[in-house]
């Protein structure tokens, strides 16, 4: 997996399917964040604090982001309490 910032943004090259992705401001910061384990709790408590959303809201989020990184192997969990 090769990945670039580009402003807020940032591009994602997934070798073995041949394919870019772009995540937004939001999926940006998350990315950043999963370049180290990370705690899904801490995870939540970020996007409340920097985003109108209640912690429901940001854990639907956040668990949707998860789930999609995950279809595409992106993501390799190395502690259940963790996403990274």
């Amino acid at each position: 997996m090769l990945w670039t910032e580009q402003d807020d943004a940032v591009v994602l090259l997934d070798v073995r399917a041949s394919r870019y992705l772009t995540l937004n401001q939001t999926g940006a910061l998350l990315w950043r964040q999963l370049a180290q384990p990370a705690a899904v709790d801490d995870l939540v408590g970020m996007l409340v604090q920097l985003y109108p959303v209640g912690e429901a809201e940001a854990t639907t989020a956040l668990t949707d982001f998860l789930d999609a990184l995950d279809a595409r192997d992106l993501l390799e969990a190395s502690d259940p309490r963790t996403c990274a």
